[in-house]
């Protein structure tokens, strides 16, 4: 894993860094790269020249080239036309690729908020493993934290992670809280705050048993668990030191997929410092 990896680019400087790491992967794993692009409907990208899909293809191609170079990629991009999300996965289908490799989108106006970003739409998409690049691609990944909760997702997730960065030390990391309600009504009971901080203690400890025995499906993984809102906890793990990779899996594809991504992962890697790699459970 992977056989087959797909890095999609934009020209600019996030490019360098996301050919690099699918490089360094490609390199690592024995697999065949492709790199594509996608022209919004054919010339009306600003900067390119307007004389007719094969210039501006051209174009592009060439604006690519000094990424693709520092990266040591040799060949020339394939270069598509339309949807960028709905183009770079049908690529990605037909070539057969198993990885795909992108850049964060920044992307902030109400557009892209109401319907979602370029990446927001790969990522939920649901058809295979997404890694999106956020940091430069010095070394081989050796900070691996998986965001688990005990379902399959989790454990095909979990088993991804170790087939990409083999011989690192997993960070198994669940996340659990008390629900809004159950606290707001215990709160309303007269709770006391030290008894809140008792729940959650038996919580988490309940929380670790089980994730322990979850972990010893992975000799040398270590097993965590955090108190508090999943999204921002995750996030915050991606700030701490030496953590270059967060995991995270996802149920369902396509649309069905947005209710977990919409509330965890799409905005976990929309928050992220490190990279972020969103597998899909099999359907």
């Amino acid at each position: 894993m992977p056989r087959h990896i797909l890095a999609a680019v934009v020209p600019g400087p996030r490019a360098a860094q996301v050919l690099a790491r699918a490089a360094m992967l490609a390199r690592a794993h024995g697999a065949r790269l492709s790199v594509t692009s996608v022209l919004r409907h054919a010339v009306a990208l600003p900067g390119f020249a307007r004389t007719g899909w094969d210039q501006a293809a051209q174009d592009l191609a060439e604006a690519l080239t000094p990424a693709l170079a520092a990266a040591g990629i040799e060949g020339t991009p394939l270069i598509r036309e339309g949807s960028p999300a709905r183009e770079i996965d049908a690529l990605a289908a037909k070539l057969g690729a198993d990885l795909l490799v992108i850049g964060p989108n920044e992307q902030r106006n109400l557009g892209a908020r109401l319907i979602g970003t370029t990446a927001d739409r790969l990522l939920r998409s649901g058809h295979r493993p997404v890694l999106m690049v956020r940091r430069r691609a010095l070394q081989d990944y050796c900070g691996v934290v998986v965001g688990v909760d005990h379902s399959n997702c989790s454990h095909v997730a979990t088993e991804t992670a170790a087939r990409l960065c083999p011989g690192v030390p997993l960070q198994l990391a669940h996340v659990t809280d008390l629900p809004a309600d159950l606290e707001q009504a215990l709160l309303l009971a007269g709770t006391s705050g030290a008894e809140l901080s008792r729940w959650r203690a038996d919580l988490r400890h309940r929380a670790l048993a089980e994730l322990q025995d979850f972990a010893q499906q992975w000799p040398g993984s270590q097993a965590r668990v955090f108190v508090g809102p999943t999204e921002q906890v995750l996030a915050r793990l991606t700030r701490t030191k030496g953590v270059d990779l967060l995991v995270l899996g996802i149920r369902g594809k396509g649309m069905v997929a947005a209710g977990l991504l919409g509330s965890v992962a799409q905005k976990v890697s929309r928050d992220a410092r490190s990279d972020v790699l969103v597998v899909p459970e099999p359907c």
